[in-house]
């Protein structure tokens, strides 16, 4: 194959992608000089968080559309220049590479479209690093395994890490992927997820994949050893590492498969005010093997309904517009039913009928089952489940100490601290079980407090009582 040709590409530059509103199409675009292949992510709401969130929905479609059915929809410019640079083996392992960190995602300056923030991610067209770039791996039982690997980054202020640790600490979340993508590969977890499987592949390969992504985001604790080959100060400031890196192997691939079960059994509740409605939701959720409770405190979601009864001519229609929330109301997915569908004679029981009918519906049944996986893909991206924590006053303590120890605890993410007159409450996210994280807590809290051993009460899968 000939080398790559640079025609006229759909972008240039970082922040010219703006223009499309929630673009599902894959771009060509030019990153610093070079043709790369692009995807728009975008979240609801705006921050930091959102951002990160944009930035993982952006990731996962650029790899779930790298196939050669979206390729085909380019111009046949474009077509021509990814066939200059790859055959269909090459691409094919160009994809799985950037899938498994082996190539570097850029991601463009976030922008806003409506409520949405939105973040380009784009992936240079060029081969993967071969075998012996990162050392090949054989999927072998055992307690550890020591891999070679290159990480790549800049001073990050925000996490106060320089060009050097960003590097290191791109090389050990490179590593862990490396070991987990052989993992599910080699078909050593397939048995952990073959219920996601059996609803629907696609969404499960990517619930699989996010799961991977967002544990290789948390080294601490399955790196137990590394040293140094090769360090490079780059032109951009930037900085490049070559490591030899030992990954608890056994830790890291129990940890998703853990995770990769608690994914096909969340809990739901669903808050409704008409009581029919609320019944014919939680039959449909039965109907696609989804565990529901009665309780709001012990639930992963709420299926938080607003339904209105229509009188239209000849009747009454149904009108329902439901939402997938946490405890603490945000939301992870929406879905509107077609009012229009039906229409019945206005009688006393209309409302119950009517979702009845809505919701016997299997379209309507696989939609509302693709909101539900769609919100557990958007709590994966943001690092897993708010978690709830009840402190008394003598329990939390310092606040700041509190929190800057309970971060440090390997998994979690986006810790704040909340008082609300008597009660005090940490809000945290993390992958596991409230049981799970429990098990950090106590020596945490025993640095915390050297002369006072608090109570840990377990009040449901993503609640705790400290006193």
């Amino acid at each position: 194959m000939g080398r790559p040709r640079l025609t006229v590409l759909l972008m240039v530059g970082a922040c010219a992608l703006t223009a499309t509103k929630h673009s599902h199409a894959l771009s060509l675009i030019e990153v610093m000089g070079q043709p790369a292949l692009a995807q728009e992510g975008c979240s609801y709401g705006r921050g930091k968080q959102t951002i990160e969130s944009a930035k993982a929905e952006a990731a996962q479609r650029l790899v779930e559309m790298m196939n050669p059915a979206t390729i085909q929809q380019l111009s046949k410019t474009d077509q021509a220049l990814i066939d200059s640079q790859f055959t269909e083996q090459e691409f094919a392992s160009f994809v799985d590479a950037v899938n498994t960190r082996r190539v570097a995602v850029d991601f463009q300056q976030p922008y806003l479209q409506g409520d949405d923030t939105c973040v380009v991610a784009a992936v240079a067209l060029a081969p993967p690093p071969s075998s012996d770039d990162i050392g090949d791996i054989a999927w072998e039982q055992g307690s550890s395994i020591t891999i070679q690997v290159t990480g790549e980054g800049a001073a990050d202020s925000t996490r106060q890490l320089s060009a050097r640790q960003a590097a290191e600490m791109d090389a050990f979340a490179r590593a862990i992927s490396q070991v987990l993508g052989v993992a599910i590969s080699s078909g050593y977890l397939e048995q952990s997820y073959t219920h996601l499987l059996a609803q629907d592949d696609s969404d499960s390969t990517s619930m699989v994949d996010i799961a991977r992504r967002s544990l290789s985001s948390h080294s601490r604790g399955y790196i137990s050893s590394w040293n140094e080959i090769a360090v490079q100060s780059m032109e951009d400031g930037r900085v490049q590492v070559v490591l030899n890196v030992t990954v608890e192997q056994e830790k890291v691939v129990t940890e998703l498969s853990q995770i990769l079960d608690q994914l096909q059994h969340p809990k739901v509740f669903v808050a409704s005010e008409i009581p029919s409605v609320r019944e014919a939701v939680i039959q449909a959720l039965i109907a696609k093997d989804v565990r529901t409770t009665p309780q709001r405190a012990g639930s992963t979601f709420v299926v938080a309904i607003e339904e209105t009864i229509r009188k239209v001519q000849g009747g009454k229609q149904l009108e329902v517009r439901l939402k997938v929330i946490d405890k603490t109301g945000e939301i992870y997915a929406q879905w509107n039913n077609d009012p229009s569908l039906v229409t019945l004679p206005g009688s006393d029981d209309s409302a119950e009928n009517l979702a009845k009918i809505h919701f016997a519906n299997e379209l309507n049944r696989h939609e509302l089952n693709q909101a539900l996986n769609t919100a557990i893909k958007n709590v994966l991206a943001r690092g897993g489940a708010v978690h709830q924590i009840k402190l008394s006053e003598k329990a939390a303590g310092d606040q700041v100490q509190l929190i800057n120890l309970v971060k440090a605890i390997p998994g979690v993410s986006e810790v704040r601290f909340e008082i609300s007159g008597e009660e005090r409450h940490l809000y945290l996210r993390y992958l596991r079980d409230a049981a799970h994280l429990a098990q950090y807590l106590k020596p945490t809290l025993m640095i915390h407090h050297p002369d006072y051993q608090p109570s840990i009460q377990i009040v449901s899968d993503s609640s705790l009582d400290i006193r």
